[in-house]
Parts: structure tokens; sequence; C-alpha cells
């Protein structure tokens, strides 16, 4: 499979929105929902605003998205292993429902950590939901180190999300 990763325009919203939706309609189906009608959908167009979102695309066809700025969201006090080293944050990474299964997630963050790495990030860092079993499994095939303890993020409407950690230096 090949996948290019470009930089999301405005004109890919509305499908960028649909291939969420399409995944919180499975997560919600395979009992995991960490995912809602709001997040990650009405968050990607301030990520679009702000240059962070990418595409992952077989061809033509949407395969993925995620954002990858230069910060975190506050989530608290993380032990990283060098927390001064330029580092790019993994957020919203979902792949396509009629890709799940195919070893498209590891070659996305293959790829996403080429283009970290192409930013300057000498590491790439990311939360994730405890009850996301799926992605903390691939997180680990793919040679992320999880951080000892819980960490908690303030979406904002106030709800406090709890997740683990997780890091691999490019």
């Amino acid at each position: 499979m090949e996948i290019r990763i470009r930089r999301a325009a405005f004109s890919d919203l509305p499908a960028v929105k649909e291939m969420y939706a399409a995944l919180v309609a499975r997560m919600d189906r395979e009992g995991w929902s960490v995912w809602d009608e709001t997040y990650p959908r009405d968050f990607v167009g301030k990520d679009i605003e702000q240059g962070q979102l990418y595409l992952l695309l077989e061809g033509d066809r949407l395969a993925g998205a995620f954002a990858l700025p230069a910060h975190d969201n506050e989530e608290g006090d993380v032990p990283w292993e060098d927390p001064s080293a330029p580092a790019r944050y993994l957020y919203r990474f979902g792949v396509a429902v009629e890709y799940g299964g195919r070893g498209l997630g590891r070659l996305a963050l293959e790829r996403i950590g080429e283009l970290a790495r192409g930013l300057g990030a000498v590491y790439l860092r990311l939360y994730v939901a405890h009850e996301n079993e799926p992605a903390i499994a691939l997180y680990r095939k793919a040679g992320f180190s999880q951080l000892p303890g819980e960490f908690g993020e303030v979406l904002e409407d106030g709800t406090r999300l709890f997740e683990y950690a997780f890091e691999k230096r490019l």
C-alpha cells in the first residue's frame, strides 16, 4: 500500500468529518467509545486553520487524518524522557474504517514519524484514552514507550479525560 501525507485544506473538511463520524460509529458498535459526536469532528476546522491537520492518502482516497502540533494541550506533569527536546504531538489520529485491519496504522505511524522528524522533532508524543485498547496495542507494536501514570486532558467543554502518555524517539 502506497500512502502519502499532505496538509489538509478547508475543502477537505466535509470528507474528514465524514471519516471521523464513521470511526465514531464503529467505536460505538465495538464497545470502545472514546470519541463522540463532537470530538474529533468539531476540532478539525481549527486544526486546518492552524496548519496542523494532515491527511493520509492512498492515491486520491482519504485513508486517515491526524493533527501534529508542536505543543501538547497541557495534560499535566508528564515525565517525558527529555522534556526540553523538540517534539511533535500526535492528536486525532484516525484511520478510515475501510482501511481497518490492513496495516495502515503502523505504516502511517512510520510516515508521521518521518514528517515529525522533518519538522525538527526528536520525539513523537501522544496521549491515548486508557479504554482504547486497539490504539494502545498499535502504539506498543510501533515502538512507542508508555510512560508511568495517567494524565488528564481538559476538553473545551470542561470534561476531564484520563489518558496514558506514549513517546518514541525519532
